[in-house]
């Protein structure tokens, strides 16, 4: 009895690890050419491509953030999942 327990345990819990997020944190730092930072709010446009180069783009999400030091903070896919 505790084998059939042990063995259903990890197949729920291999079943709650295999699925995707559906939000992935994300921070950055924008900088002018000059080395300053970027203040102020911004348009920023994220983007998932089929392959490292040329690729076709999987998934796109525009967001607005507000720059503080030139840092942002956000959750990429709670604009377009």
């Amino acid at each position: 009895m505790k084998r059939k327990v042990m063995v259903v345990g990890l197949l729920l819990s291999t079943l709650a690890f295999g699925q995707t997020p559906a939000l992935l944190g994300y921070q950055g730092r924008l900088l002018k050419s000059d080395g300053t930072p970027e203040t102020g709010s911004v348009g920023i446009k994220f983007s998932l491509y089929s392959a490292e180069t040329g690729g076709t783009a999987l998934w796109e999400e525009t967001q607005t953030l507000s720059l503080n030091g030139g840092f942002y903070s956000t959750h990429i896919g709670k604009v377009m999942p």
